[in-house]
């Protein structure tokens, strides 16, 4: 959770799917939990594309796909997207690859909120809960960024004829995922007195 991209993954309305892990910055690397979250390891990351190089293939990507001459539209589950682009972006230094992230900030559409509006829920839902409830089957989230977007084109194309408002009942009682366990700092750390982190 340093603001990293370290993956990136799209689906796009035709099915083709785009995929790259991305090169933390030199001397970034993930922590524990990070790996253990997504599976993603600093060893994988070190022969990784740099940020330049993964979203000008990023872009190539949604180039070489959109057919249809009109603007594309990106969507994202939360309101985390922008601020990891952002954050990336202080990274790179090729126009290219610089202008899509730019064009991607101002672009993404948060469909956390339509999810939240059609189920009519005070708080945001986890995008698994919904995948689940228009599967019928209980899912688990490995938070990869292929799998994220799959599941997110799931419930972008299915959510409004599979689900109905009042389903919001059956996703309060989803249980939430378990969160993966982290390392907790070193026990001498933690009984050094408070003084001593001065």
């Amino acid at each position: 959770f340093n603001g990293n991209i370290i993956s990136i993954g799209c689906v796009c309305e035709n099915g083709k799917q785009f995929q790259t892990l991305v090169r933390p910055p030199i001397g970034d690397k993930v922590s524990s939990f990070i790996t253990n979250l997504t599976g993603i390891t600093n060893e994988m990351l070190a022969a990784a594309p740099t940020a330049d190089e993964a979203f000008t293939n990023f872009f190539d990507f949604v180039r070489l796909t959109n057919k249809d001459g009109n603007a594309p539209e990106y969507y994202c589950y939360g309101e985390n997207d922008v601020d990891f682009i952002k954050h990336t972006m202080r990274h790179m230094t090729e126009i290219t690859s610089y202008t899509f992230a730019q064009a991607l900030c101002a672009n993404l559409i948060d469909y956390s909120k339509d999810v939240k509006t059609f189920f009519v829920s005070p708080q945001r839902i986890a995008l698994r809960k919904v995948y689940n409830l228009i599967k019928e089957e209980e899912t688990e989230q490995h938070h990869d960024a292929l799998e994220d977007a799959i599941m997110l084109a799931e419930v972008v194309n299915k959510m409004k004829t599979k689900c109905r408002p009042e389903d919001n009942a059956v996703l309060a009682a989803m249980p939430a995922q378990e969160k993966p366990a982290h390392k907790k700092a070193p026990d001498m750390f933690l009984e050094w007195p408070n003084n001593m982190w001065d």
